[in-house]
């Protein structure tokens, strides 16, 4: 486990209020880790994976700074290895697994999570290594559940009134966008990219390929991506306006406004 940059708003000495929210996000280069009270930021830490998810990897998180004592996260919020939108009336006649092996394999290794889809009619399947899985569940406080990203993310989305919105998570080498038009869920997807040619080849395609004009639509982002990245500067000229999310607080700085943005769906 390496940290590759964290930031700290707790003073030197400084113990953890008893109200703290731990959570932990992984993807598929890493992981992010947040700490905040009432969505005020007091620590976020970002990471790597030197040999993929293991018990040594994830006790080395929770002992960042060893004097908090921190026993385990209260959510931890994982990207998938790949994932299906379903109509919630073909759930019902078909089993998960059986529905998410229609659009991709699914090895005996993986297990599917469900994630109701606010604000449309279907459920997110969402495949991961039952390995992963069961390393994780025993650093989850409160019995909670393992969450997938790309639902929880998804259900915090808001149209703010547009005609047509495309909403973009983008993690270092994917992203996933959600595609609006009248309110109405059009596309929800994923894809890889390895420079901004291609994240903006993809991400112009799948808009058009809900026969929306790119220059009428806005882009509502969060993640690995800010307001003076080669990305935002690639796709801005091509759509009507850009946005990014993130989270209301106390504090207004500069750098807590871009990590409510980066570890959006962490909150």
């Amino acid at each position: 486990m390496n940290i590759c940059s964290e930031y700290c708003f707790l003073p030197d000495g400084a113990v953890l209020p008893d109200e703290s929210i731990k959570v932990l996000g992984i993807h598929a280069e890493g992981f992010y880790f947040l700490i905040h009270k009432d969505n005020e930021v007091l620590y976020a830490g970002l990471g790597s994976f030197r040999n993929g998810i293991s018990e040594e990897a994830i006790k080395g998180i929770l002992n960042i700074k060893p004097s908090w004592k921190i026993s385990g996260f209260d959510r931890i919020v994982i990207q998938p290895l790949s994932f299906a939108a379903v109509p919630n009336e073909i759930l019902l006649d078909i089993s998960e697994k059986e529905l998410f092996q229609m659009v991709d394999v699914l090895p005996d290794t993986c297990r599917i999570i469900k994630t109701k889809l606010d604000k449309s009619d279907s459920g997110l399947l969402s495949a991961y290594y039952i390995e992963d899985l069961n390393i994780l569940s025993q650093f989850v406080l409160h019995n909670n559940e393992i969450e997938d990203v790309v639902g929880t993310w998804f259900n915090k989305l808001k149209s703010n009134g547009k005609e047509n919105i495309a909403h973009l998570l983008v993690f270092p080498s994917s992203f996933v966008i959600a595609v609006f038009s009248k309110e109405k869920l059009h596309l929800i997807n994923s894809f890889s990219y390895s420079d901004k040619n291609s994240f903006l080849y993809y991400l112009l395609g799948a808009v058009k390929s809900c026969n929306i004009n790119p220059e009428n639509t806005d882009l509502m982002v969060c993640g690995e991506i800010s307001k003076s990245s080669i990305l935002t500067n690639a796709v801005a000229p091509y759509f009507s306006g850009i946005d990014f999310n993130s989270i209301e607080n106390k504090s207004n700085e500069e750098s807590t406004v871009k990590i409510t943005s980066l570890l959006y769906p962490l909150f």
